[in-house]
């Protein structure tokens, strides 16, 4: 049986910030995808893609 060959795909990016609640805005604006998360605390946010 031949083995089974996976296609590599994206799946998340990391970037690292001073202000996240502005730069998931500015990505979000940039790149026309939708807010999926911006923590409580700021520390972290997360796209749609």
């Amino acid at each position: 049986m031949a083995p089974l060959l996976l296609s590599p795909s994206f799946a998340y990016t990391v970037v690292y910030v001073r202000d996240v609640a502005k730069s998931v805005e500015f990505y979000a604006t940039a790149f026309g995808h939708n807010v999926r998360r911006l923590d409580e605390s700021h520390r972290w946010g997360e796209l749609e893609s």
